[in-house]
């Protein structure tokens, strides 16, 4: 039963994934089949995330998200770790880690529960080398989401009221009493304002009725 309901939602993962990339161009069927056989399903354990890789690793697979999240942080010198990014349901994430084959003084973390498709280096020179429109497909991907992550930090430089609500509206998920996904130490770092701010800005827009606990 386990290995059905696996092979159950692997399916419908890759036929989201071959949707998400339809919508940036029509690619030949032929590619999802292709992408079928070599991208596994990754099941993240339900009550603790998993560090996917450390600073000193090169990262060697990419991942399109099907369900939960993957949360990518640094070691900032003197601060602790920093919240860099915030992947979510149907995106890709990779790093430049992953074409340069250096380390990439990342850490990627999936959160409990998170379903994802993975692909490795090695798999993905195959499907440039079967599929050469796949090249003009990467930059696409690439564009969109360099373009997402600047509107993204011209969010983060409005005042924190803004920011806070922002964030919970976009990533409802998060604001949970108990079973946090992202401590306020971290979430703060993402949001580039202090703990204190955080909590006071939190409370706030609760009371106001302008974000909502999630329930899951």
């Amino acid at each position: 039963m386990k290995n059905y309901i696996e092979l159950s939602w692997h399916q419908d993962a890759l036929e989201k994934l071959a949707a998400h990339l339809n919508s940036f161009r029509e690619q030949r069927p032929l590619l999802y089949e292709h992408l079928g056989n070599v991208m596994e399903p990754k099941q993240v354990n339900p009550k603790a995330g998993e560090m996917l890789f450390n600073p000193q690793r090169v990262i060697d697979k990419s991942y399109y998200i099907y369900e939960g999240f993957v949360i990518i942080l640094k070691e900032i010198e003197n601060q602790g770790r920093q919240v860099l990014s915030i992947y979510k349901k149907d995106s890709i994430v990779s790093s430049d880690s992953f074409e340069a084959r250096e380390a990439s003084g990342l850490y990627l973390y999936a959160t409990p529960g998170a379903r994802l498709l993975e692909v490795t280096y090695q798999q993905m020179r195959e499907v440039y080398s079967t599929f050469p429109e796949t090249h003009e497909l990467a930059k696409l991907i690439l564009g969109y989401w360099h373009k997402k992550e600047l509107e993204m930090r011209a969010i983060l430089n409005k005042e924190a009221l803004i920011v806070v609500e922002w964030f919970y509206i976009n990533y409802p998920e998060f604001l949970t009493r108990y079973h946090k996904l992202l401590a306020d130490p971290e979430l703060s770092t993402f949001l580039l304002i202090k703990e204190k701010t955080l909590k006071l800005a939190r409370t706030k827009l609760l009371k106001a009725g302008r974000i909502k606990w999630f329930i899951r």
